[in-house]
């Protein structure tokens, strides 16, 4: 899914992604951003492409008590949610 963005945004959210230590930076556009402070946390492969941010994958993260750890929970799917966790967690602004 594509997740349209404006050079100011783009340039933000690779800020956000570049400075956050539960981000990883595969190559020079593309990012896993694992976002635990969220209400709902939430994990997604970005890369930054022409007109915005392509999200080759996105889901929720789950808590398990038992083994200490986060796993992958139900796929996201929407570019709303993605936009509106990234919003949450302070990767792009209203």
């Amino acid at each position: 899914m594509l997740l349209p963005l404006n050079e100011n945004e783009r340039n933000r959210l690779r800020a956000f992604l570049a400075a956050n230590a539960d981000c990883e930076a595969l190559s020079e556009d593309e990012y896993v951003a694992d976002l635990y402070d969220l209400e709902a946390p939430m994990s997604m492969d970005l890369v930054f492409v022409k007109d915005g941010v392509r999200v080759d994958g996105a889901c929720l993260l789950n808590y398990d008590e038992e083994m200490d750890g986060y796993y992958l929970g139900e796929p996201v799917c929407t570019p709303e949610a993605v936009r509106h966790a990234l919003m949450e967690a302070g990767g792009l602004s209203e």
